[in-house]
């Protein structure tokens, strides 16, 4: 940019009077359509700074809009006679003969004008002064900057912009939508702090723009431009996710030094308001931010945006002398998204993230360089150097530059790292099971669903072969509440692996409750019920059992039980590529669309509204089926089902799904579409249904991924109560005998080789029939052959809590204690409340008299509340309340944690109480949820490993 006249790069920079739009619109080009996608991704139109306010398709390569726009705006915008040719564009759109509406100027005032050459131009010049101290690049900087400043009142993204038109102005920002712009804001106020110094003694730059002095254009920029973006900031027209707009108020703040600064830095942390986006972060990281590290946005890639927006707004305060790296809960933060890395590569594609080729969301070296430093942990070093932080190779950002490298010692390399164990994040809600290798593994969602989840409760992901073998199909085409398919198919139940009840998406937003987790040698489960998930059922309740059949190798059984309603569908889908039936006869692929033979592919078939044509408003209300987006419907027609997969892009990794058909039930092979626009590769889907009155579904499948050939070679459903089910499992000569049911105390017995009243069993016999090895979960009488079996209750009750060292003291019964501490460190104990169970892992374990000291390694606080007053068992706050489902059965404190009173109930703006605390906190005093509380049970997981000789 130094080479552009000033003139002209004051005048390429655009007023408010032209609209800006981060699309063109829903149906694409208006030649080549929806192709642009598929083409160029997201935002695909190609722009030109030498051709401005012009975009390029990628498809065909033509230009729009037909008429010369930058000579229509440098005339003030008053000439239409300059509105030539077939693509005219005013700025506020042209209309093609399909009444849709195409922004050509506003898409190329938005990523050509904007974000590609006045911001990205902004900033580098800014950076390069900084780097090299050469006037030069401070001049065209504050060319830019004093443009920018000049409009910037004036700029209303609601009464200015595409999205907000569509959206009946309501949707806010600046020159960007309110969520961009918060970090558009960041940027400009810290280009002006680069160039401060150079302002006062540019005679040229104030000469441009007409001011008599520096000090004139510094007040220009301060009052147009910092003070506006800090009233924008207070009144929500900038405002992002969480941590987003708190960075740039306190980048403002910084920056202009003038105002009430430490009231707003200070705002920052403490401020107490039902707003979730504007609450201190005191709050907001016990409100907003699972025990476990997890933010409220479901999507791992989200939730990792909370965190390196922390992490930037922690440089920030860090001048003003506020440590935020004294929160404790910023490094659960830290921590989080490592912890539910499947087999060291991939992080699950949960909500709004990732796509089905799978990869790692936190993969930003800034962040852990800058926890590496505040912490010292060597899990962090290690880290980097496997993304390239550490070293000459630590370079990544700008910020970077201005440390010195990290260099990983000798010691932290020699830390041994943590062996790969199966892991509940029971506040966040998902469940990972993880073979011994770390080869083998399973992500299981069962959590509330947040601003970025899906209606996905009790989706899998199954990883093997270094590949997402069984992946969540990923980001949606788009943010946009106008596109009809991230509704009806991207978001929806029937898109994920999981049931869907009477012909409409998941509804109720309660987490799952975990009732058995198993993490031994040979066997790692996991079996959650959701009842609430869809309204008037009484079980919506899913088992899985990775039972492993080598080092690297195993295979999953799947038990979903669903109880009531009238039409169950049971969704498994494997990897993209080939696919072929192994077993079962079906018949030839049916005409239209699963929905019905005349509904076409994504029609709103069961939605009266958006189904009509014209319909212009948002999809979000969608609560359908999904089901028009499946084609190629083949129906079973008899045999047992058998069906293989070859992963696309992985010769070496292949997948194998049998389905055990049960009475009533139909199976079904479709297609359907990664996304309906960007992504339109074919997925092969097994679908089973049942339809009748208060139906009780049992679902069962067994699921192994291979290599070569599949050890599991036949799978006989055995003849049980009708509660539980068992299996047997043929592995060429061996075999093996699973029996699960929901809960213990049931008898099931196989003839006379096994008897067993447990939960789970898992009994492996040897090449001459004989049992190798037995695994029992739960239950009191197990006999397998002439032997005995009796699983070890561990057990006690809760007798004394530390919440702010994560501590819990539990006195085991006589006979039920845990024997040797170190078998409770890395074990996950259940605290239960009446109908209230909650698990967290431990950390470290150690006597304490007649009891034992748990510490646990995530957090005891969910919950803190400021107090507006108390009535009797009733507390009443203001504070944001995000996740009330989970607070019955807790216990609040006040800030001395002496004593603890059970929740009843919370919802927004009330917590109920079981009676009234002994010392009720007065009026803007804080309140304190618990997790665990005094009188709780406290039991581990009664398990018994038996290998047999």
């Amino acid at each position: 940019m130094l080479a552009w006249p000033d003139e002209q790069l004051k005048q390429m920079i655009p007023t408010a009077e032209v609209p800006r739009a981060f699309n063109v619109g829903t149906a694409g080009c208006p030649v080549h359509g929806k192709k642009v996608y598929a083409k160029g991704g997201t935002y695909p139109w190609v722009t030109d700074p030498n051709r401005p306010f012009k975009i390029k398709c990628p498809v065909g390569g033509e230009w729009y809009p037909s008429n010369d726009f930058y000579a229509y705006f440098r005339g003030g915008m008053k000439d239409r006679s300059l509105l030539t040719g077939p693509y005219a564009d005013d700025g506020w759109g042209w209309v093609g003969p399909n009444g849709e509406r195409y922004w050509l100027v506003g898409y190329a005032c938005h990523w050509g004008s904007w974000r590609r050459f006045a911001l990205n131009g902004l900033d580098s010049l800014a950076q390069a002064y900084l780097l090299t101290g050469d006037r030069r690049y401070a001049h065209k900087a504050g060319v830019i900057l004093v443009k920018i400043a000049r409009t910037y009142p004036a700029l209303d993204y609601c009464q200015q912009s595409r999205y907000s038109q569509i959206s009946g102005g309501n949707y806010h920002g600046k020159i960007l939508n309110c969520i961009w712009e918060t970090g558009v804001f960041t940027n400009l106020a810290r280009a002006y702090d680069a160039i401060w110094d150079a302002i006062d003694n540019d005679k040229a730059l104030a000469e441009l723009y007409g001011y008599p002095s520096g000090e004139a254009v510094r007040n220009l920029i301060e009052s147009n431009l910092l003070e506006d973006g800090i009233d924008a900031i207070f009144a929500g027209k900038i405002r992002g996710n969480f941590g987003m707009h708190q960075r740039a108020l306190a980048s403002g703040a910084i920056v202009r030094q003038t105002g009430p600064m430490r009231k707003w830095l200070d705002g920052i942390l403490t401020k107490d308001t039902a707003s979730h986006s504007h609450i201190g972060l005191n709050y907001a990281l016990y409100n907003l931010v699972y025990r476990d590290g997890m933010p409220y946005e479901t999507s791992p890639g989200y939730c990792f945006g909370w965190t390196r927006n922390l992490y930037t707004t922690a440089a920030v305060l860090a001048k003003a002398d506020i440590n935020l790296f004294e929160l404790p809960k910023l490094r659960s933060m830290t921590d989080a998204p490592l912890d539910m890395i499947c087999i060291d590569r991939h992080t699950p594609a949960l909500g709004d993230a990732g796509n089905v080729w799978g990869g790692l969301t936190p993969k930003s070296p800034g962040v852990y360089q800058t926890a590496y430093r505040a912490y010292g942990d060597a899990r962090y070093a290690r880290w980097l150097e496997r993304i390239g932080g550490t070293g000459e190779k630590s370079f990544k950002t700008f910020d970077s530059l201005f440390d010195p490298p990290i260099k990983v010692d000798a010691s932290a390399k020699a830390t041994p790292q943590a062996k790969a164990s199966s892991r509940l994040m029971d506040g966040y809600g998902m469940a990972l099971l993880r073979n011994a290798a770390n080869t083998m593994g399973v992500s299981l969602y069962y959590g509330m669903r947040g601003g970025h989840g899906h209606f996905d409760r009790l989706h899998f992901d199954l990883y093997a072969n270094g590949q997402p073998m069984m992946p969540d199909l990923g980001y949606p085409d788009f943010m946009n509440g106008y596109v009809s398919g991230i509704y009806s198919w991207s978001k929806n139940t029937i898109n994920h692996n999981t049931v869907t009840v009477n012909r409409v998406r998941q509804q109720g937003n309660d987490p799952g409750v975990v009732h058995h987790f198993v993490d031994v040698d040979g066997l790692r489960a996991v079996d959650v019920d959701a009842p609430t998930t869809y309204a008037d059922l009484t079980m919506y309740r899913r088992c899985l059992m990775q039972i492993e059949t080598g080092p690297d190798d195993g295979y999953l059984v799947d038990v979903f039980r669903v109880r009531g309603g009238e039409d169950h569908v049971y969704s498994l889908h494997g990897p993209p590529g080939a696919f072929e039936t192994v077993s079962g006869e079906f018949g030839e692929p049916a005409k239209g669309t699963l929905a019905g033979p005349d509904v076409a592919v994504g029609a709103l078939y069961d939605d009266p509204v958006r189904s009509k044509p014209g319909y212009k408003g948002t999809y979000y209300g969608y609560t359908g089926s999904g089901y028009s987006h499946f084609v190629n419907v083949r129906r079973r027609l008899g045999g047992s089902f058998v069906g293989q997969w070859q992963r696309a892009k992985a010769d070496k990794a292949r997948l194998q799904i049998r389905v055990l058909v049960q009475p009533g039930q139909e199976l079904l092979l479709a297609d359907a579409q990664v996304s309906p626009i960007k992504h339109k590769r074919l997925i092969k889907y097994v679908l089973v249904r049942r339809e009748g009155k208060d139906l009780d579904s049992t679902f069962i499948s067994v699921i192994e991924p291979f290599r070569d050939r599949p050890a599991v070679t036949g799978v006989k459903q055995l003849k049980v109560p009708a509660s539980a089910v068992a299996l047997q499992i043929d592995r060429g000569k061996r075999h093996d005998v699973v029996i699960q049911q929901p809960e213990a105390g049931q008898m099931v017995q196989l003839s006379e080789a096994i008897r067993t009243d447990a939960a789970m069993t898992l009994v492996r016999y040897d090449e001459s029939g004989r049992p190798a090895k037995t695994i029992v979960v739960g239950g009191s009488d197990v006999r397998i052959g002439q032997r005995r079996v009796t699983p070890h209750r561990i057990d006690g009750e809760v007798t004394g809590v530390n919440p702010k060292a994560r501590q819990v003291i539990v006195r085991f019964k006589p006979g039920g204690g845990p024997g040797a501490l170190d078998a409770l460190v890395d074990r996950h104990v259940c605290f239960v409340h009446g109908q209230r169970r909650v698990w967290h892992p431990v950390a470290r374990a150690e006597a304490t008299g007649d009891s034992v000291r748990l510490t646990l390694a995530d957090d005891l606080l969910i919950g803190r509340f400021r107090v507006e007053r108390v009535e009797g068992s009733k507390i009443v706050t203001r504070t944001a309340m995000m996740f009330d489902p989970i607070y019955a059965g807790s216990h609040a404190t006040d800030a001395s944690f002496g004593s603890y009173t059970p929740v009843r109930s919370a919802k927004r703006g009330e917590i109920i109480l079981t009676r009234p605390m002994p010392r009720p906190p007065e009026r803007s005093r804080d309140v304190w949820l618990c997790d665990v509380g005094p009188g709780d049970r406290a039991a581990l997981e009664p398990v018994f490993v038996d290998e047999l000789d």
